[in-house]
């Protein structure tokens, strides 16, 4: 300590002039009274009377003026702290076979037993938020687990705890990969107008998270019961290289549905799934086994929900074969429509309308209902949009007027609805049928071939590629079905055609007879068709109508055959017709802060005044969706923090009023950049340690170094002491005398 001032003050209770003022006004009166009480007496008692009085009344106002000893001391002086940053956020965690943590952890262990307990080393912990930690020994127990790495925010407050005039060197222990970068500059600014030296412990080398992630999987949400059910499945991979990643479909049970494995490089990739749907709402799980060098797994996986649903199907049938055919091989007939209908009435779930031709002729005649004898194809498009499936089997084109083939067609391309045509006589080319507006819907090239019929014995062969289509699912069990599709039954005839379209999907060929497709499917438009170049109903098809079946006495596997075609080809419009609008986005997990793209199909035929999406929540707004030159509405919402699943709302108006909505649900991480861009960066730490003149840090060795240099600095700090003057015991004393002594003098030189 060194004294710097010592002086004597004053710091009176009232005014000063007051006392003052008090004081001689008290010693005037004094007087006055001594010299007319003392009339008579000997002047030196007078005087020592006044000499007295005098005494006690300068004693009592030195008392009211309240004298201060001050003295103003500075400090010595005094080593100064060193504060260690420690990085807790998740990038610290990245690298094997030992992390960047670890590392760290490993190099503080390593420090000399006298840093380690030098009581001018203080340790934080920084990430979210600055930890004080009791001591060394809790870096052990410490977890790299923060989203956020703040470094700035961590070096302000860590130096404001201890003060900035007692903080000598700071020492980052981090990988530089920093949240907070563009408010570091308030951080450097402090130490330098401080004085702090910045040194930087920086860990890590160049490189890639190592992550598999399910993105997004592409699935109808409603599906009919017993169909197969497609999907893509979006899996990014980050960091490991060129890698076989194996996908698995399971169920609510864990039960596997589908698996595939393929190799994926960096970046996005695609698998196709598939499982037929049961007859209820099924929860499904798309997952990725969790590799062993993975930095997450919470998004290794996805959950999601498909309903079943299962609207009756509706389908307009024409038949232009007439007579009668055995049901099976033992006996029994049946009207050649029949076969057809009754495999369809069977399931109580396809509502199927008949009709047959009153004559079968080339040209001309009239189709009728069976049961109501009605005449004629629907005579407006409305009617015939009620359909969802039209299947004409050998029925000559002239039936038909330009405007009922003309709306068959946007059944199909527009409404998603199905169309399958059956061979005959007069079906395909040699009905004419490759000059109408339905030629392409019809996934086979027919142009050219006159008649074009074959009236011989036909080979069914099923293609490899083919088998696993929804259509050949004649029995759940996969061994068993392969066995009944190869066992095809023959035909007797077929119309000639000359390939299947570039689309077009073949499910059954002719070996013997130029390979010829024989059953053919395409997607056109927004729905679907079919080609079936044998006959179905009699005449190429009896053996097949009548003997494809477990036994001689059942068509069984004929009927599941038709079931499964019906349904397929109505797929898409069952779809369309369970909302006026199906959203979408692009994925279905989110990093927070991300956008996700919101997309909203409105149904053919529906318009709306405006389309909105919002989060669903107390405090979201909504976003007003923009319709592009598709006919899409998108819009894009930014991803929050909060719940891990979240809801997206689109709404459609129409006049002021909610016509339709769709929810989409959503899963969000809470991943920051420095885990999705986790390289180190050295950079900001080096600004830190050369404008403050630190050292850069490459081992313990040079840490123990700079944590063990003793800096010590005259922190200027002044101590000041005020201490009262007028309570010593001899001023008091005095004061006692004077008083006492007056009244001596005056009671024993009375006269």
């Amino acid at each position: 300590m060194k004294l710097l001032i010592m002086e004597i003050t004053f710091e009176p209770y009232f005014s000063p002039y007051l006392i003052i003022l008090v004081a001689v006004l008290s010693w005037a009166v004094s007087f006055l009274l001594v010299r007319k009480k003392f009339k008579g007496r000997k002047w030196y008692n007078k005087l020592s009377v006044i000499l007295l009085r005098t005494s006690a009344v300068f004693a009592l106002a030195w008392i009211l003026m309240n004298p201060v000893r001050r003295q103003e001391l500075s400090t010595s002086e005094e080593p100064l702290k060193n504060i260690v940053l420690i990085d807790q956020s998740k990038s610290m965690g990245i690298e094997t076979p030992v992390s960047r943590f670890k590392q760290l952890k490993s190099d503080v262990k390593d420090l000399s037993e006298s840093v380690r307990t030098s009581p001018n080393t203080l340790w934080f912990g920084f990430g979210n938020k600055v930890r004080r930690l009791p001591n060394v020994d809790s870096v052990a127990h410490l977890e790299c687990s923060d989203g956020k790495s703040d470094l700035s925010k961590a070096i302000v407050s860590a130096v404001s705890q201890v003060g900035k005039d007692r903080v000598g060197n700071l020492v980052l222990c981090t990988d530089g990969r920093l949240t907070d970068k563009p408010r570091l500059r308030k951080a450097l600014d402090l130490a330098v107008k401080s004085g702090i030296k910045v040194s930087a412990f920086g860990y890590g080398k160049p490189e890639s998270v190592r992550n598999l992630a399910v993105k997004n999987c592409v699935v109808r949400r409603f599906v009919r019961p017993g169909v197969m059910v497609p999907m893509k499945v979006v899996v990014e991979q980050r960091g490991m290289g060129s890698r076989r990643v194996e996908v698995l479909l399971k169920d609510k049970k864990g039960k596997i549905l589908d698996r595939k494995a393929q190799v994926m490089n960096q970046g996005e990739s695609i698998i196709d799934l598939k499982y037929y749907s049961s007859y209820d709402l099924q929860d499904l799980t798309v997952e990725i086994p969790l590799a062993k060098d993975e930095l997450l797994a919470e998004d290794n996986k996805l959950d999601f929900k498909v309903k079943v649903d299962d609207p009756k199907i509706k389908v307009l049938y024409l038949e232009g074969t007439r007579g009668y055919y055995p049901r099976t091989r033992r006996g029994g007939s049946w009207e050649a429509f029949n076969f057809i209908y009754q495999a369809c009435v069977a399931t109580g779930k396809i509502d199927i309308t008949p009709y047959v031709v009153n004559f079968q002729r080339a040209v001309g005649g009239q189709v009728y209902n069976v049961f109501t004898k009605k005449k004629g194809y629907p005579k407006t498009k409305e009617e015939l949009l009620k359909y969802d499936v039209v299947i004409i089997s050998d029925i000559n084109r002239s039936i038909f007027n330009d405007n009922q083939l003309k709306w068959t067609r946007e059944l199909v391309e527009k409404h998603g609805g199905g169309f399958c045509m059956i061979g005959g006589n007069t079906s395909f080319g040699s009905g004419g049928w490759d000059k109408t507006v339905l030629e392409k819907v019809i996934p086979v090239d027919m142009s050219n071939f006159g008649r074009g019929m074959a009236q011989r014995r036909i080979n069914v062969k099923i293609p490899e590629k083919s088998l696993n289509h929804p259509i050949w699912r004649i029995d759940p069990n996969v061994e068993r079905n392969k066995a009944i599709i190869l066992r095809h039954p023959v035909f007797s005839g077929t119309n000639v055609i000359n390939k299947a379209k570039p689309a077009a999907t073949v499910l059954a060929f002719s070996p013997n007879y130029r390979n010829m497709p024989l059953i053919a499917v395409q997607p056109y438009g927004k729905g679907r068709s079919m080609a079936f170049m044998s006959d179905a109903a009699g005449g190429w098809g009896e053996g097949y109508q009548n003997g494809w079946g477990e036994t001689p006495s059942d068509n069984n596997y004929y009927r599941r055959f038709w079931v499964n075609t019906v349904n397929w080809l109505a797929e898409n419009k069952i779809e369309a017709k369970r909302t006026k609008m199906y959203a979408s986005t692009e994925s279905v997990t989110y990093n927070i802060g991300e956008l996700a793209r919101v997309t909203a199909n409105l149904k053919a035929g529906f318009e709306a005044d405006r389309v909105t999406a919002e989060w669903m929540g107390k405090k979201s707004s909504s976003v007003k969706m923009a319709k592009n030159e598709d006919g899409y509405y998108s819009a894009d919402l930014k991803v929050g923090g909060g719940k891990l699943k979240r809801k997206i709302l689109v709404k459609a108006y129409k006049d002021g009023e909610v016509e339709a909505t769709d929810t989409l649900s959503v899963k969000t991480f809470a991943l920051s950049m420095e885990i999705l861009e986790p390289d180190p960066d050295f950079e900001s730490l080096a600004l830190l340690v050369e404008q403050t003149g630190g050292d850069v840090i490459n081992n313990s060795e040079d840490m123990d170094k700079v944590l063990g240099k003793v800096v010590k600095k005259n922190l200027e700090s002044k101590l000041e002491f005020r201490v009262p003057v007028w309570d010593k015991w001899f001023l008091l004393l005095f004061l006692l005398l004077a008083l006492g002594g007056e009244w001596l003098v005056m009671k024993y030189t009375a006269p």
